[in-house]
């Protein structure tokens, strides 16, 4: 009761702030923990997950899903 097991996730939508984020195709840990992986490729980190259900809801960081700063080019 009340254990969630990765493979279970497979196949479900991640949303975030009520907006859905994508579909889990699969998982990865590069040594700092679980990701899920989503079908767009971005890896969210199993520690975010605030509840499942019917979908994965998560609770990201502000700025989470923020593209990385581009550095200037000008050299």
């Amino acid at each position: 009761e009340g254990e969630i097991y990765l493979a279970d996730l497979e196949g479900k939508a991640v949303v975030a702030d009520g907006a859905t984020l994508g579909t889990i195709t699969g998982f990865q840990n590069f040594g700092a923990g679980e990701l899920l992986e989503l079908k767009s490729g971005a890896l969210i980190p199993v520690a975010f997950i605030a509840s499942v259900d019917a979908q994965v809801v998560v609770t990201l960081p502000p700025g989470f899903l923020d593209p990385p700063a581009r550095e200037d080019q000008h050299h």
